[in-house]
């Protein structure tokens, strides 16, 4: 099934019913704050939506070029729920990028309330995590690859 289906009486599972479901492709997009030039060789994703869920996967390789500030994913298929609820996100994999000395992986992120873009973030134990910058790329390709799940309106 590709598209959006709506089903008019809904789908029952006992007191529930679903009565969205959507599934297709996206372009996930790796920007800088500052200068956005990072070169994508690379960037697709697929999504899945259920009800409210959506069931997103990416693939991004990236150059840094010269790309300044901070990074994050932008363009997500569709935007989160608001209401403050900030949901967690797991980096997959990465190669190539640069730890900021005393903080350790892996690159952690969330996606702010009412948003469409997820923030990236070197996590240490017992100190406050720094926000993923451009100077932690590498200039030929880095690797991104992550598979999440986040609630809309």
């Amino acid at each position: 099934i590709a598209g959006l289906k709506t089903f008019s009486n809904g789908i029952s599972f006992g007191n529930e019913t679903l009565s969205v479901y959507d599934e297709g492709l996206w372009t996930p997009h790796l920007k800088a704050s500052i200068s956005d030039t990072v070169n994508h060789v690379a960037a697709v994703g697929g999504y899945t939506k259920i009800g409210k869920l959506v069931f997103v996967t990416l693939y991004i390789i990236a150059q840094r070029s010269t790309a300044t500030g901070v990074l994050t994913i932008d363009n997500l298929p569709f935007t989160s729920a608001g209401s403050s609820l900030e949901q967690a996100v797991n980096v997959g994999y990465t190669s190539k990028i640069t730890v900021p000395a005393s903080y350790y992986g892996p690159l952690v992120g969330y996606i702010g309330s009412s948003s469409v873009i997820v923030n990236l973030l070197w996590s240490k134990s017992g100190a406050a995590s720094v926000q993923f910058n451009a100077a932690d790329l590498d200039t030929t390709n880095n690797d991104f690859y992550m598979s999440f799940c986040y609630m809309t309106a």
